[in-house]
């Protein structure tokens, strides 16, 4: 139903959204809220508010202007976005957007299609790469941004587009697919796999406006904020899961730490991911896009594989348009094998290589695997393939109503357990020993190293540390720091004013590395 709700209807809509995204602004500002998603914000904090209060002008313009102009006044909002956020983004989206749009229906067969994508991506990650080109990419900080911005909020979606394409899906107009892709709401955060809706969903919502449509998106921005409140007012009250669990862990309390790990993952993990879902989801609906959920109350999930058709929904129908239904129809007949089979397919094929832009992009580095998403997905495969091999064989329901409820909250429980296993103690300590923890052992093994020989024997490591995250300050300061006492001081300065220009906000934890470095070198060049 295309809205033509009187003129006062609309004006108190924009008026609750605008409320809603001031209520935000506010929030943000006192570190009540992140607005953030599954991905760190690649611009400042303070450009949050502004774009709160372009996208609340964008909202207005988009209910007063005639049904015919809204694409133009949701397109020149996305625009203003995105060029506040990153003009070198927004230039290059602009030319590979209409360049996709044309090779999408040029008539090739969609595995030469697929591949214009994907070459973007390794494209801009040979571009950004810190690695092997350190000095371009911290001269060039668009670089990073661009690569970041695309992998973390247009490849996945290049792919549901692509999708659609397949199968025979509408061709868009110039206007509605850089609409879709530009689409203002997703500029306040990388929107990564919280928000995948399809083209149609977006072209139409805007064409259409439909009025309960955007009162859902109020009432779902208004429960983001609160549930993202309510679990920082948590925090504040010492009740936080995760300060429990590392206090339970140091006293090897394991009777505390077994349940404190189930409210850490999933419960704690969820409601965060709830909330922040619930944002996008809200800014979405608001402007009229009809996208679905990301989650539907994956806490209440009756066993493992209901789990997985609960969480992260967008991410999991992309995984199954790709890789499930393919598998199924080539086993068809033998339903258990299947079952595993595609569960392999989609989680060890599929989920673990779509992990990788994410690491990729974040540290510009070519040397990321995923390998904590791996494990979990290991675990995942063997959980839900047995989980769907035994749903064929049902089982009667208790006939005392008590039972029904125990054996309910049993399979619940039981799929919070499956989730912790896979997630937090598989997939997260992997992660931690490949990952984080040579990196500890090495710093911890440079404070104590006082000799050039215990310094020169410490460069190789730190050199493989920083390969694999070469933005990352905290490391090339310690290297600045072993090359510098093992005799190397050019070497040293070097590192140093890479760490230095790849932290133009450092943390505070980058302050203390790169002030210790400061103080070692002493005075010198800055910039290599």
């Amino acid at each position: 139903m295309t809205d033509r709700a009187p003129e006062p209807r609309r004006l108190i809509r924009w008026a609750s959204f605008a409320a809603l995204a001031l209520a935000a602004g506010v929030l943000h500002q006192l570190g009540v809220v992140s607005l953030l998603g599954w991905a760190p914000r690649p611009f400042g904090e303070e450009l949050v508010p502004i774009l709160l209060g372009l996208l609340v002008v964008g909202h207005g313009a988009l209910l007063a202007v005639p049904a015919r102009l809204r694409g133009e006044a949701l397109l020149l909002t996305s625009l203003a976005c995105g060029l506040l956020v990153s003009a070198a983004f927004t230039a290059f989206g602009v030319a590979w957007t209409l360049a996709y749009r044309r090779v999408l229906w040029s008539g090739a067969r969609p595995a030469v299609t697929v591949l214009f994508p994907i070459a973007t991506l390794l494209a801009l990650f040979a571009l950004a790469d810190a690695t092997h080109f350190p000095a371009w990419t911290a001269a060039h900080p668009w670089t990073s941004m661009v690569s970041y911005l695309f992998a973390l909020g247009w490849f996945l979606r290049a792919l549901v587009v692509w999708h659609e394409a397949r199968i025979g899906g509408a061709r868009p107009t110039r206007l509605e697919f850089l609409g879709y892709f530009m689409f203002a709401p997703f500029a306040l955060t990388p929107v990564y796999m919280l928000a995948l809706p399809k083209l149609a969903v977006v072209t139409d919502g805007v064409r259409r406006l439909d009025a309960e449509v955007q009162r859902s998106g109020l009432r779902w921005l208004a429960y983001g904020l609160a549930l993202q409140a309510a679990l920082t007012l948590i925090g504040h009250l010492g009740l936080d899961p995760n300060v429990g669990l590392a206090e339970a862990l140091r006293a090897r309390d394991w009777l505390r730490v077994l349940p404190l790990l189930i409210l850490v993952y999933p419960v704690r993990a969820v409601l965060c991911a709830c909330g922040a879902g619930a944002v996008l989801l809200g800014l979405t609906r608001c402007f009229g896009v009809a996208m679905a959920p990301a989650f539907r109350a994956p806490l209440l999930a009756d066993g493992v594989a209901d789990w997985w058709r609960r969480y992260n929904i967008h991410f999991r129908d992309l995984l199954v348009d790709l890789f499930w239904y393919p598998v199924a129809m080539r086993f068809r007949r033998r339903p258990v094998l299947a079952g595993y089979v595609g569960c392999a397919v989609v989680f060890l094929l599929g989920t673990v290589p779509l992990h990788v832009p994410k690491r990729v992009a974040q540290f510009g580095s070519p040397f990321q695997w995923p390998w904590g998403v791996m494990g979990e997905c290991v675990v995942m495969t063997l959980l839900v393939g047995t989980a769907l091999a035994l749903a064929r064989r049902r089982t009667p329901e208790p006939r005392h109503a008590a039972l029904r409820v125990a054996r309910r909250w049993g399979r619940r429980a039981g799929a919070w357990a499956a989730v912790c296993l896979a997630t937090l103690v598989v997939g997260y300590q992997l992660d931690y020993r490949v990952r984080d923890q040579p990196w500890e052992q090495t710093a911890a093994a440079l404070e104590r190293a006082t000799t050039p020989t215990e310094l020169a024997a410490l460069v190789p490591d730190l050199e493989r540390l920083v390969a694999e995250a070469p933005r990352l300050p905290a490391r090339r300061a310690a290297l600045a720091r072993a090359m510098f006492g093992a005799g190397d001081p050019t070497g040293a300065r070097h590192q140093l004013a890479l760490a230095h220009a790849f932290a133009p906000a450092p943390s505070l934890g980058d302050q203390w590395a790169l002030g210790r470095a400061d103080a070692a070198l002493g005075p010198g060049e800055v910039w290599p």
